[in-house]
């Protein structure tokens, strides 16, 4: 049985890419960092090859921890890139500074945790 759903959610996290990457141009985050291309393209593989596995299968765990994986390091990239802009490139520019940036301090625990039980669940 096949799903739409890992597609859409890819969709959605991949639209964040836009954003992030010009909060992170207008920060100057992008070039303190020359590897951050090749993070977000990693990221984006993993979203994707996690969507493939999840449509194709969905009860199999790990097409979605792949997803949550990627799309995790996407919405955390996005949260640092505002909660920066919002009050050091330009103070109050942005609306919700304060919960992008408590995000921003938090999403580690979501990003990691589906690595774990990936591991966890992965030989099997």
């Amino acid at each position: 049985m096949k799903t739409r759903v890992p597609w859409f959610l890819v969709g959605a996290g991949l639209s964040l890419v836009v954003p992030t990457m010009w909060l992170g141009a207008e920060n100057g985050s992008l070039s303190e960092d020359p590897f951050i291309f090749v993070a977000v393209a990693v990221l984006m593989g993993w979203s994707v090859v996690g969507a493939l596995l999840a449509s194709r299968n969905p009860r199999n765990p790990i097409g979605w921890l792949m997803m949550a994986f990627g799309l995790g390091f996407l919405v955390g990239g996005l949260s640092s890139e505002w909660s920066l802009y919002a009050y050091e490139t330009n103070p109050g520019g942005l609306p919700l500074g304060t919960f992008w940036g408590w995000l921003a301090n938090w999403w580690f625990v979501v990003i990691f945790t589906p690595i774990l039980v990936l591991l966890i669940l992965y030989p099997t």
